[in-house]
């Protein structure tokens, strides 16, 4: 039996004790019917039942609302705010219709239009929580961190059985990185409602930046037994697992994240990760192409693909990963050292003298970057310069630049 068919079952017998179906429907009757089954997520069904409602009584602006948000479940904005206008053009005061019609800009992505929704449902009924729960979400939806945080509290303040509102100021104080306040509310959260997934997920999140990664297991696996459909708590749990060196069981979990969402880059390239750590090197290059494939943005994707050309002695193939590497994370002084030795390689010692200079100015205590320029200059035939750049490095702590040092510039 499907989910949304047994929470309408239950309604029934807990609500209706079964006389609902022995006597005529009435509006009032669909209306209810298409709450219960909007309750259940079972977003067409009541889309179905509160049009039968409609059909009995035009006037019915609690049928209107009810189908509005289950248009916007079904993510049919179109007619969700057709159905709103409609209720609150029957009822222009009621300030759950404010709300519902700020939600639905909320969930279309109008994140502006909806705060200033909330904001009007508020100044119609500053008690309703609904509307500061909205508003919170808004405020985090455009990094207004502080003020969704308020809103968020005023919310609890309102409505403390609300879960909701500790998992939204959880997330707020997540994206601000203050994750003990972030794992107070997810304890709490988890008090009220201990069979979502997303909280779990959310909590084994907190636990590993808090470096509880033994915790932080235990979360995402408590996700993955109430979602098991999810990709996040899989990656989460292998996240978890590299942290702890057992790249065998993450590297079954980033298997599994990638089953469930294929487009997931950094799970791509967490995989192919846990693969190079397992001496696969053949599967991880093939792992960080699928991640390159999925998410161009991801320079350490370019970044451990070139590592496995270099190993694999084909600096050519290397270069322009490196070179990717760099367009992506220009602030990443490793990327343009690494790619200065390649260069070398290659025997384009200017193309690599130009990158060491530029690390060098980047990060004027990168031991590697000098010793890389005094390479290059070597290479170049600029004894004098190289045995500047290894005194440099070797002054920074660079034992390669000492031997250097000691072979080419005694005079």
């Amino acid at each position: 039996m499907d989910f949304w068919r047994k929470c309408l079952l239950l309604w029934i017998t807990t609500t209706l004790g079964g006389v609902l179906m022995a006597q005529s429907m009435t509006a009032r009757d669909y209306f209810l019917l298409g709450s219960a089954k909007y309750k259940c997520r079972a977003c067409e069904q009541s889309v179905l039942e509160f049009s039968k409602a409609i059909e009995l009584d035009k006037n019915f602006a609690d049928a209107y609302y009810g189908r509005a948000l289950a248009y916007a479940c079904e993510k049919d904005f179109v007619k969700a705010s057709m159905d709103i206008d409609r209720a609150l053009r029957l009822k222009p005061d009621h300030v759950l219709y404010q709300e519902g019609k700020a939600r639905i800009k909320l969930e279309s992505g109008k994140n502006l239009e909806a705060k200033a929704g909330f904001n009007e449902a508020i100044r119609t009924d500053s008690l309703c929580w609904q509307a500061w729960y909205g508003l919170a979400q808004a405020e985090r939806n455009i990094d207004s961190l502080k003020n969704a945080r308020k809103a968020f509290e005023k919310a609890i303040r309102l409505n403390p059985k609300f879960a909701m509102s500790f998992i939204g100021r959880a997330e707020t104080n997540l994206k601000s990185g203050d994750y003990e306040a972030a794992l107070f509310d997810l304890i709490k959260a988890g008090e009220l409602a201990p069979g979502y997934a997303r909280l779990f997920e959310l909590r084994s999140h907190t636990h590993y930046n808090l470096q509880d990664y033994e915790s932080a297991i235990a979360d995402a696996t408590k996700a993955v037994e109430l979602a098991p459909e999810s990709s996040t708590a899989y990656y989460y749990r292998g996240e978890a697992y590299i942290k702890q060196g057992q790249f065998a069981k993450a590297q079954m979990d980033f298997t599994a994240a990638t089953a469930r969402d294929k487009t997931n880059g950094q799970a791509w390239m967490k995989r192919g990760f846990c693969n190079e750590k397992l001496g696969d090197d053949k599967g991880a290059k093939k792992f960080y192409s699928k991640a390159i494939k999925r998410n161009k943005g991801l320079s350490m994707a370019y970044s451990n693909r070139a590592a496995i050309w270099e190993k694999m002695e084909k600096p050519k193939k290397a270069l322009p990963d490196l070179t990717n590497a760099i367009a992506t994370d220009p602030e990443d002084v490793t990327f343009r050292v690494r790619r200065g030795f390649v260069q070398l390689k290659l025997d384009e010692v200017q193309l690599a003298t130009d990158d060491f200079v530029q690390a060098t100015r980047m990060d004027p205590k990168s031991h590697v970057a000098y010793f890389g320029l005094g390479q290059a200059r070597y290479q170049n035939g600029n004894v004098n310069g190289a045995c500047e750049a290894w005194k440099q490095a070797a002054d920074l702590g660079s034992k390669d630049a000492e031997n250097q040092l000691s072979k080419y510039c005694n005079e």
